[in-house]
This record gives structure tokens, C-alpha cells and sequence, in this order.
């Protein structure tokens, strides 16, 4: 919500709804703050009362194999759009701390997570040996790649998971997949993600038979799981990873166009702004390719 709220004010401008939500914002902070275990420096995943870290229902084995994923979520979360929102409303205590809680959080993650030898973090590094596995997800490698959190920006393995889709990689949900397809279109994995669209969205049962986005990979006939509110990724990353569409001040007034066709011969869509559309298109092939803005 956090992230999403910054969003809001970069694709739009309209700083009024931030007004209401920043103060509950800066509340949930310090319960998150509160929420830290004293033995490693890190959010706790487990044995919170009523509160629940849900994260991705299918991603992982077991419970605390979330710990990873929460925390650099957490970490990139106040180290950047908390930081950001703070800054605008001239808080300058909040900003601080939240840029040093989300640099405390990364570092206690590297400590627990990370392998000095695989040069990536591992979701049960802990417990490795027992478990007799290596575990990675794809939600905690993508948040690494997008917020540069792997120590000296060593991102190779990171990258290479995640495009090459193993089979001890947790993978999540479809409503949760934008976040693999985001890091891959970030550091130009197009042609995985235009490879999981036809084999794995374009194959959906549901697309063929109802019209639909079904909610989960394998979804039976007569069950919530055949339609979804939100299992966007496809038109979502149209925008922001076949075109590379992002704002880059309040309101859309300089935006970034970083186009990734792959292999298609044709992109052709508007990418809206508060200014009015910027028409994209994409034509032809690879070495014979044009592409203009309007």
C-alpha cells in the first residue's frame, strides 16, 4: 500500500489522497518496526498473534521459508517509498529512519540469507542441511533485482534463476507474478517473459474456453479460482516492460520509454498520463525495426 500510495502521486500528481494516507502509513511503520526479533535483527514471520505475513500461498514450502521475501520486501518498501513520501510531507525524521531501518533490515538479510558462494540469497539457507534442499522463490530474487540488493550488485545467479524457471524456485500465484516479469523486463529478460505469455497465460484453460484470467495455474471447472480481480501481469507489463513505461517526476511530466519488442512485429498502444496519451508503436522485426512516439 505504501509503494502503491508513492505511485499514485508519480503517475498522477494528486498529492490530496496522500494527506489521509500518510499518517497511517507512518503508524504502520513503527508497528513493523515493533515486529523485529531481537536474535537476528529481522521481521518475524511466525508466532504473531492475529497478524498474518501472507506473501504467496503456493511460493513457498513452508512458513518461515517467507522470512526473506518479507524483509527485503520490508527493506525496499521504507528505504525507497516511505523515504519518498516523507520527503514530500518535509518529515525528515520519518525519512531518516525509515532509511535506516530499511538499510539495518538488507543488512541483517545478507547476514542470514545470502550465500557468499552461490552469490545469491537462498530462502532456507538456515536450514539447508536438515531440509536437505536449496530453496529460492521468485518473489524474494525479483525484489533483490529491482531494489539492487544483492551485495556488490553481484545479480548474475539472481537473474539467471529467474529466467530459467528451476524447479526449486517457488513460484508464485498468478496475481503475485508481476514481480518475476518486472526484474526480467528490467534487466532484459523480455524473451522469458514473452515465452511464460504464450506457453503458460496464453495456454490458461480458462482464456480458451471462458475469456477469462484464471486466479491460480491449475484452476477445475466451477471454482473461484476460474476468475480473478487481479491477475493483471500481461497488461500491466504491455506498459511497463514491452514499452518500459515508467514516470520519472510527479504527474508524468518526463517519462522513460525503454521499448523491448523481442520478437513481436507489432506493439501498438496508448500509454496514458494525466497530459494526455503517448502513443507507442513497435514495428517489424529485429535489425529492420521502427519505433516512434507521439
Amino acid at each position: 500500500f505504501c509503494m502503491d500510495t508513492y505511485n499514485y502521486y508519480l503517475y498522477t500528481g494528486d498529492i490530496t489522497p496522500l494527506m489521509e494516507a500518510y499518517p497511517r502509513i507512518v503508524r504502520f511503520f513503527r508497528f513493523l518496526q515493533s515486529m523485529v526479533d531481537t536474535k537476528d535483527g529481522l521481521l518475524k514471520v511466525e508466532n504473531l498473534g492475529v497478524t498474518c505475513v501472507w506473501m504467496d500461498h503456493i511460493a513457498y514450502k513452508q512458513q518461515k521459508h517467507k522470512q526473506l521475501s518479507f524483509n527485503l520486501y520490508v527493506s525496499a518498501m521504507t528505504g525507497t517509498s516511505l523515504v519518498e513520501l516523507a520527503r514530500i510531507f518535509g518529515d525528515k525524521e520519518t525519512a531518516t529512519r525509515a532509511k535506516e531501518f530499511s538499510g539495518k533490515i538488507l543488512s541483517n538479510c545478507v547476514s542470514k540469507y545470502w550465500s557468499n558462494e552461490e552469490k545469491i540469497f537462498i530462502d532456507n539457507k538456515p536450514w539447508m542441511e536438515e531440509e536437505k534442499e536449496v530453496r529460492y522463490s521468485d518473489r524474494a530474487l525479483a525484489t533483490a533485482l529491482l531494489f539492487h540488493q544483492c551485495p556488490d550488485n553481484d545479480e548474475k545467479k539472481s537473474f539467471e534463476i529467474l529466467k530459467t524457471f528451476p524447479s526449486n524456485m517457488g513460484v508464485s500465484y498468478p496475481c503475485n507474478a508481476v514481480w518475476r516479469y518486472w526484474a526480467l523486463a528490467e534487466n532484459g529478460g523480455v524473451e522469458t517473459l514473452l515465452y511464460d505469455l504464450r506457453n503458460q497465460w496464453g495456454k490458461m484453460p480458462s482464456v480458451w474456453e471462458n475469456s477469462t484470467l484464471q486466479e491460480d495455474w491449475n484452476a477445475g471447472y466451477d471454482g473461484g479460482s476460474q476468475w480473478s480481480h487481479c491477475a493483471v501481469a500481461p497488461i500491466v507489463l504491455l506498459y511497463q516492460g514491452l514499452a518500459g513505461a515508467k514516470p520519472l517526476t510527479p504527474g508524468g511530466k518526463k517519462y522513460r520509454i525503454f521499448p523491448q519488442s523481442g520478437d513481436l512485429t507489432l506493439i501498438d498502444i496508448d500509454i496514458q498520463t494525466p497530459d494526455g496519451a503517448i502513443k507507442f508503436k513497435s514495428e517489424g522485426l529485429r535489425g529492420s525495426r521502427t519505433i516512434s512516439l507521439q
